[in-house]
């Protein structure tokens, strides 16, 4: 008993079968009741008969009584036994037709055989008594058209509970039967305030909110389609209603109340041009269903959200995942062949395009002393000499010697063009050195574009084995995320379960951002671990320009407190180092150190650019190897002076304890396990110096009780043997509290007369719990 009311408290609770059985029986009763009075176009009634032919088979018989008694009442003229022997025909056919015949099953069998009823037993008495006109051909085609809606609907209305989104043909099926009900009962009203008109913009207010601007046109173009044929005088409400629903739609992501005053401004002014007189009753019909709507219980929203909602796309990922993985693997080698290409061709341009330094003697040789008498003696005869004192003069040049000493510097006494000599050897020389300076950069450029296709290439690589080595994919727990996420009023454009092969789930849902609704995570882990049946930790959340990325793993056996303490010794305030924490949403919590060349703005633009790039490719999933690659190069290419900055990334296995350590000219880390102390050091180089670039890396197993200190190099300017001691010692504390007190050591110890600026980031590991 216990467990049944913490079900029906949760919203879990089942009815049993037969309970459920016996329910459907009564509302298929009622529903019957209530059709045959729902009148379109000035007196059809044929809605009963749609009732009972596009109704569940299990259903039909009690549909079928409630119709034959919605006829009879009110008591009438002899068509009611007309339309009472149509449905007892089409409830005849039913039983006695073979439920597993291919033309029961179909789409046209509900319309076929309401179509047939109704001509047989109502449109062919009329016209044998010449009643009607061509009426009776209009009412065949509303039963026919009829009994499809009921049929599309009561499918729709039969997976509401299950996890499955209703199509937007489901729906507006769904609609027009319930605005069909509405008409039925278009005379009851409270204060001139009429239940059909509230109850219409209410469905309309839903599809708005939980389906956007499709479902909100959907619906009302449904219900205004519905209450226009109900009533000729007033076909305006199916633009009005169209209307309200496409505005209402736009304006979902603003909040309910948007959509319910786009509505009451739509309808409005199609009353004030149509009719006046119904601009105040309608009014408050509008108000009405606004506080209905903005008051809803998020219980029966969530049930709401999978009728109107529009179907989150599952990707079939265990039947794409070997072809994404040879399309990646296949993109991955192209980009290395562009690398490869790009790299031979930059070769190839640099022999032919860089200059030599021969040709600045030709050229003077050619401008000078071509037309000079003494040419032949100079550049025959004594030509070895000649090229000797012009590359002397060239060394002069090199050395900063100006154009007035040059002259003074040639020791060729019998030359008689001295300084027109030296003015075209310096101009041509400072044109070479130019043109090769260039040609240099250039070099550097494409060394660096090549290294970007590289790393790139490298990233889609790594893409390929991840995706090869996923496990498997759960879409049945994808759908119920994507239902739950509905229900809280998030719609998913993607939902992707996976499950690793330590068994391990992760959720990777994506968001449209135009929602504009801000995520609570606590409620969003709270439903999704009851939903799945997993413990998961906190979402980590990438939001994009136009989409959000969530992603959630299962809660881990060890979670990490992070500390973070830090000494600017520049006046202005801006430190060189820069260090952040992550958790990638994979069980993984990585702390990042980088620590800019000198001190002031220009290390601390090189230690942020460093740390907030590698932070936006850890999220994303990329490895550091490739992510290093692709941070040198950014590097590299930033600036024509040297920028240079060191890379530190300590990451923890928050369900297996292991540590990995990537430095790339770093400072050592020291890492206290059990009752040992040591230290992790590195001989790499910073980031930002030479293309060729690498991590030392290292790996270590911790546990509970464990700690890791990283720093920047303003702590260890007299080595580390005191952090180790300090760490080793270390009792009860906090993180932050010992990443204060080795700051506050390491400025104390700072005797050498410079200052430096200083960091420590503390990582203290624990038990989850």
């Amino acid at each position: 008993m216990k467990d049944k009311l913490e079900a029906i408290r949760s919203g879990n609770f089942q009815l049993s079968e037969g309970a459920s059985a016996f329910i459907g029986q009564i509302i298929a009763l009622a529903v019957g009741f209530i059709l045959p009075h729902a009148s379109v176009l000035d007196g059809y009634i044929p809605f009963g008969i749609s009732l009972v032919a596009g109704i569940n088979c299990r259903y039909c018989i009690a549909a079928g009584v409630g119709a034959a008694v919605g006829y009879l009442m009110p008591l009438g003229s002899m068509s009611s036994f007309r339309y009472i022997a149509a449905v007892l025909a089409v409830v005849g056919i039913r039983q006695l037709m073979p439920q597993k015949m291919r033309l029961v099953k179909s789409s046209v069998f509900a319309p076929l055989i309401a179509l047939l009823a109704t001509a047989a037993c109502v449109a062919l008495p009329s016209v044998l008594v010449k009643e009607g006109g061509w009426g009776w051909l209009i009412e065949c085609l509303l039963a026919a058209c009829g009994s499809y809606f009921v049929h599309r609907a009561c499918d729709c209305i039969s997976h509401i509970g299950d996890g499955k989104h209703a199509t937007e043909q489901e729906m507006a099926s769904t609609v027009i039967m319930i605005g069909l009900m509405l008409t039925a009962l278009g005379g009851i009203s409270i204060a001139g305030v009429h239940l059909t008109g509230v109850l219409a913009a209410l469905i309309v207010l839903y599809a708005a909110q939980f389906g956007h601007e499709s479902g909100g046109a959907v619906a009302g173009i449904s219900v205004g389609f519905v209450l226009s044929l109900a009533d000729s005088g007033r076909l305006y409400l199916a633009g009005a209603y169209s209307l309200g629903g496409l505005l209402g739609g736009v304006t979902a992501s603003f909040g309910p109340v948007f959509s319910a005053v786009s509505l009451i401004m739509s309808v409005s002014v199609f009353l004030l041009r149509a009719d006046p007189t119904a601009f105040l009753p309608a009014l408050y019909e509008m108000a009405a269903a606004s506080v209905l709507f903005i008051l809803t219980p998020q219980r029966l929203s969530g049930r709401l959200a999978e009728l109107f909602a529009p179907p989150t796309e599952m990707p079939r990922l265990d039947g794409l995942r070997k072809t994404v993985s040879m399309r990646l693997g296949f993109a991955s080698d192209a980009l290395g062949d562009v690398a490869a290409t790009v790299g031979r061709v930059a070769e190839r341009l640099s022999s032919i395009n860089t200059p030599k330094y021969e040709e600045i003697f030709t050229l003077v040789e050619r401008e000078v002393c071509s037309h000079c008498p003494l040419c032949a003696n100079c550049w025959q005869n004594e030509r070895a000499a000649t090229l000797s004192q012009l590359i002397d003069l060239t060394k002069q040049i090199c050395g900063g010697a100006s154009s007035d000493e040059l002259p003074q510097l040639y020791q060729k006494s019998e030359c008689s063009r001295a300084d027109v000599v030296c003015n075209s050897l310096e101009r041509h020389f400072k044109d070479y050195d130019n043109h090769r300076m260039a040609q240099q950069r250039i070099d550097e450029v494409r060394s660096v574009m090549a290294d970007q296709f590289i790393g790139m290439s490298d990233m889609l690589g790594e893409m390929a084995v991840e995706f090869e080595r996923s496990q498997k994919y759960d879409e049945q727990t994808a759908e119920t995320v994507s239902t739950v996420l509905a229900k809280m009023g998030y719609t998913a454009a993607d939902v992707a379960c996976s499950v690793d092969c330590y068994e391990r789930m992760t959720l990777e849902i994506r968001l449209d951002r135009s929602a504009g609704r801000r995520i609570n995570k606590i409620e969003m882990i709270k439903e999704l671990s009851v939903a799945c049946g997993r413990d998961f930790s906190p979402p980590c959340i990438n939001a994009a320009e136009k989409y959000t990325l969530i992603t959630l793993s299962e809660r881990p056996a060890l979670s990490v407190e992070y500390g973070f303490c830090q000494y600017c010794c520049s006046p202005s305030q801006m430190c060189g180092d820069t260090g952040d924490y992550v958790e990638d949403g994979r069980g993984h919590g990585v702390a990042l150190l980088s620590d800019g060349m000198g001190t002031g703005g220009r290390a601390a633009v090189d230690s942020a650019m460093v740390t907030g790039l590698l932070k936006r490719l850890v999220m994303a999933g990329f490895g550091y190897d490739c992510s290093l690659k692709i941070i040198n190069s950014a590097m590299l290419f930033k600036s024509t002076d040297e920028s240079l900055a060191t890379v530190d990334i300590a990451s923890l296995d928050l369900y297996t304890g292991r540590l990995n350590m990537y430095k790339a000219g770093a400072c050592a880390t020291v890492i206290r396990r059990g009752r040992r102390v040591g230290k992790a050091e590195s001989s790499s180089l910073p980031v930002g110096i030479l293309r060729e670039v690498g991590f030392d890396c290292a790996e270590v197993r911790l546990a509970a009780g464990d700690i890791v200190v990283m720093m920047s190099d303003g702590v260890s300017v007299d080595g580390v043997d005191w952090v180790c001691d300090l760490v080793n010692n270390w009792g009860i504390g906090t993180a932050q509290q010992l990443a204060d007190r080795i700051v506050a050591d390491a400025r104390r110890r700072r005797t050498d007369g410079h200052e430096d600026d200083i960091t420590a980031m503390v990582m203290l590991i624990s038990e989850r719990k």
